[in-house]
This record gives C-alpha cells, structure tokens and sequence, in this order.
C-alpha cells in the first residue's frame, strides 16, 4: 500500500515484532525494523537478540512469520540448513602450496557435515574462486575486500612469503584491530626443500615475515604435513565455535 503513494517508496520501513517467549506475552513486544532484517538474511546473520530479553531469536521465523515446528520433517530439515551460522575461512597461500591448499579445502568442506549439528557451516573462500575478469581495481583488491568480510584468514607458508600473501595478512590484520575480526591464523610448513626449485631471497621473505609476526605477538604454527595441519586446524576451529556464540 506504501508503494502506491508517491515519494514513499524506500522512506517507510516495516517493523515486526519480536516472537521471543517475553515479547509473546506481551501487549507491547520489542519491534524490529524489516530492512535491518532483510539486511542481515543477506549477510548470513540468522540470528538478532531481542533487546527486551536479551534472547537470540530466528531472522527468518520474524521475516517469514513460520516456525520450524510446524513445517514437514524434509523442509524442516532445509529449513535449518539454510539458518546454519556461516563462518566465512579466507584460505590464502603462495602457488607452491596449492596441494596443501586444495587438501586443506577438501577438509573444511566435509567438516561440514560434523558442523551441522552444532548449526554451523563452514564457506570457504580462495582467490580462483574469483572470476578473472577485468575489474575498476585491482583483482588483489577484491580479495581485500573479501577478507574484510571474512571471520576466519587462514595462511600457509613454505619456502617464501609471497607479497599478495602478505598484502593479505596486513588486509586481516588492519580489519582485526578495527572490528576483531576476522581470526588469524598463520601456518608454516617444516619440510624437506628443493632447493633447486627456489629463487634467491625466497627464504629471507619467509624469515623475514616470522620475524614480524614476532613483533606483532602473533604466534606461528609448524606442520609437517597435511594431515598434521588438519588436526591442528580442526582443534582450533573447535576451540574457536565453544568461544563465541
């Protein structure tokens, strides 16, 4: 009906009311503005605390105005992976480790299956999954803006340190101090070396990025191999999901 009249249109937002069990019962309850909802549908945020009663309560419950209970067992199934909280993993590492990187992707993905008990997916995202096309800016910016949006940066290094890796552990880090997030993690490989494979200053660049983690009081962690920086990540992931809500 707003649409009809004319200059109204994006001026009058919608509010919904809260379903949490206090605002139920209430005469007046908490109300919530739809594009603040719509908004975070679209950023994969399913969840908004009641400000009343400090309960978390379903975006899309308010939005859709139906309960999980009362849908079929199938589309109660979808619904809740659809209102899985999505934990972004930016996965960055030179091209010498693209079968760790590759190996380590796999993994994440079939953590999912574990996560979606617990109401959690896991969405990985990696530089080819960009489109190689041309862009107003740089193709490195918008993995930068990528990683802004990311709650987790993951980073392997082998013989060198990269300096788009780089670049991206500073994008990480600036966007961590600003808003915590997302959460770093650095991962460098202890592994036999053909040196006939490496150009010269490839093993300055990675001492010389150990040494500013240091600075930084970031802490490094060692793999031997993939599967030892599997375990390694899966128990910091844990740690991470009982650690936030």
């Amino acid at each position: 009906m707003n649409d009809s009249f004319p200059g109204l249109r994006g001026k009058v937002d919608k509010r919904i009311p809260c379903n949490c069990k206090l605002c139920r019962a209430d005469a007046l309850p908490e109300f919530f503005s739809e594009k603040e909802l719509r908004k975070r549908k679209e950023d994969e945020r399913l969840r908004i605390e009641c400000r009343r009663s400090y309960e978390d309560v379903d975006v899309l419950e308010l939005l859709e105005d139906i309960s999980a209970d009362m849908l079929p067992r199938r589309a109660r199934a979808e619904l809740q992976r659809t209102r899985a909280r999505t934990l972004r993993v930016f996965l960055a590492s030179s091209s010498e480790l693209r079968e760790d990187r590759d190996a380590f992707d796999l993994d994440l993905r079939q953590q999912n299956d574990r996560l979606a008990k617990e109401g959690v997916y896991l969405k990985v995202v990696r530089w080819e999954h960009f489109l190689d096309a041309i862009s107003e800016t740089r193709l490195q910016d918008e993995y930068n803006r990528a990683i802004e949006q990311c709650d987790v940066f993951v980073s392997l290094f082998f013989t060198k340190a990269g300096k788009f890796t780089q670049e991206e552990f500073d994008t990480a880090y600036g966007r961590f101090k600003a808003t915590d997030k997302p959460r770093i993690y650095t991962f460098f490989k202890d592994a036999l070396v053909n040196t006939g494979s490496m150009k010269p200053g490839d093993l300055n660049s990675r001492w010389a990025f150990e040494e500013k983690l240091q600075k930084l009081g970031h802490f490094k962690t060692s793999y031997e191999n993939i599967e030892h920086l599997k375990r390694q990540f899966r128990d910091q992931l844990d740690l991470l999901l009982d650690a936030e809500p």
